[in-house]
């Protein structure tokens, strides 16, 4: 609605110039007091929650609810109360019995839902059956009362598995898939040349893909043409010295040439 009656001379006022209108023909410099005398109801303007007065918002929507944040939380809380005490009877539907298990029974088909889509490619080494990487660990629990760490220490730990590279200490134990850590702490995952090799090839990656990024730009590509020009007249002094003297590099620069 993009205009509205007055309802002091009767006219179809747009709304971007009814205060401009209300100013002119009828003296009335605020639209606030124009929706006060012709337009608020009763008990509007009061906060619903704590019955405080609330602000003036707009003409087509008058006064807010409520007169802040806490009090507009509370009376949602309570409109929601209400509505679940007409449906359900209760404040909440969890407290309905019928409800509670309503949901479970939906959380528990959509976990099956889940679980099935999962590829199962994990042998139980004491009853061989197949389940997936989650479904182990509850059906070793369940089942058999077992940890999934006794579990793999029996089935599946490795030689030496479970010890720390660097100072043979033991490792904490991860999940099922992935075992024991391979290092017993930070400083021990450093201190393992290998790991400081892949680290340095990853920050050199990464250092030259930062300086081909900057390269791409204007601002490089200008600070490289500065390079260029700037090196031109030393490398035509190298190219003329190099035709009278092939020697010359040979020799250390003289002052006329730097």
């Amino acid at each position: 609605m993009n205009s509205t009656s007055c309802k002091i001379c009767g006219n179809t006022v747009g709304l971007n110039g009814f205060s401009k209108h209300l100013k002119t023909y009828h003296n009335i410099s605020c639209v606030k007091d124009y929706y006060d005398q012709y337009m608020k109801t009763e008990l509007e303007g009061l906060c619903k929650t704590c019955g405080k007065p609330t602000k003036f918002k707009i003409l087509t929507e008058g006064y807010a609810e409520f007169c802040c944040r806490r009090c507009a939380s509370q009376g949602t809380v309570a409109r929601r109360q209400q509505t679940c005490l007409k449906r359900y009877g209760a404040e909440h539907p969890m407290h309905v019995e019928e409800f509670r298990e309503k949901v479970s029974a939906k959380l528990c088909k959509d976990v099956h839902k889940y679980e099935a889509k999962l590829p199962k490619d994990h042998t139980c080494q004491i009853c061989r059956k197949q389940f997936s990487s989650r479904g182990m660990g509850q059906h070793l629990q369940k089942t058999h009362r077992v940890s999934v760490k006794d579990y793999y220490d029996q089935y599946l730990k490795k030689p030496k598995e479970g010890l720390c590279k660097t100072c043979g200490k033991p490792t904490a134990f991860r999940t099922f898939t992935s075992g024991y850590s391979s290092y017993c702490c930070q400083y021990c995952t450093t201190q393992d040349p290998e790991v400081a090799q892949r680290a340095s090839q990853t920050r050199k990656k990464r250092s030259t893909e930062r300086v081909l990024a900057w390269l791409s730009t204007e601002e490089g590509q200008q600070a490289m043409q500065r390079v260029i020009d700037h090196g031109t007249p030393f490398s035509d002094k190298i190219a003329e010295a190099r035709r009278i003297n092939p020697d010359y590099l040979r020799i250390p620069l003289s002052p006329d040439l730097t």
